[in-house]
């Protein structure tokens, strides 16, 4: 009996032991791992962080008050993430509530408020076919009837072979807050890659926040869209 209830011992033992040793192991496999997630994890924060100091997480609305308050001033929105400003120009008309427009493809984009004598706001790059014209300025309309409506059009819009593009009317109701693609976070890299930015300034991201404009192109190339919608 002795003997018996030694061995019992001995394996509980033997148990004990090779528990203590597996719990081992898979506490340095999760340490391990959650290093590697963390290590990994890096790069996407800096990438997300350069990305906010640039301001391209803001929304229409936040670009809109920035370029107009406490008055209109010189601040450039240049988004290198987003390329169709549609938004953005519909929120300041709706907001500005000009006397005079001018809308149309980017060939209108030329024409500054500077120009005229009465409030003034360039909505170029609205439309790309007399279809999508058509139904912005419908849009525009039950927003706002301004006094005068300078209005470009592509000649070959009225082309019966033009292949029409695609486009997404949008909502008079602008969302509060952009949408964040997961992808988005990987297109600092890009940029890299292509030279579009630099290391310095990808490094020094937390610097970008001193610099007025915004977005990426507006704050590194100083190129983009001004308070009265025209591009610089």
């Amino acid at each position: 009996m002795k003997t018996g209830g030694r061995h019992q011992a001995n394996d509980t033992k033997s148990t004990s032991i090779s528990n203590t040793i597996i719990g081992i192991h898979f506490h340095r496999y999760i340490r391990t791992y959650s290093f590697l997630v963390l290590l990994s994890a890096i790069p996407m924060l800096l990438n997300y962080l350069f990305l906010l100091y640039s301001g391209e997480f803001l929304s229409a609305k936040d670009i809109y008050d920035k370029q107009n308050y406490p008055e209109p001033h010189e601040i450039i929105y240049g988004s290198a993430l987003f390329n169709d400003v549609s938004e953005l120009k519909l929120y300041s008309y709706k907001s500005k509530k000009p006397q005079i427009i001018s809308f149309g493809s980017s060939r209108v984009l030329q024409l500054r408020e500077s120009f005229f004598t009465k409030p003034f706001y360039n909505l170029g790059s609205m439309a790309s076919s007399i279809h999508q014209a058509l139904d912005v300025a419908t849009l525009l309309l039950k927003e706002h009837c301004p006094e005068v409506i300078i209005c470009g059009v592509d000649f070959w819009w009225f082309n019966n072979t033009y292949q029409k593009p695609d486009y997404h009317l949008m909502s008079a109701n602008i969302p509060v807050i952009n949408k964040i693609d997961p992808a988005h976070l990987l297109q600092p890299f890009k940029w890299l890659r292509e030279g579009i930015i630099s290391v310095g300034q990808y490094l020094r991201f937390y610097e970008l926040d001193f610099n007025p404009n915004i977005g990426v192109k507006g704050k590194i190339k100083g190129s983009g869209f001004s308070s009265d919608g025209t591009y610089s």
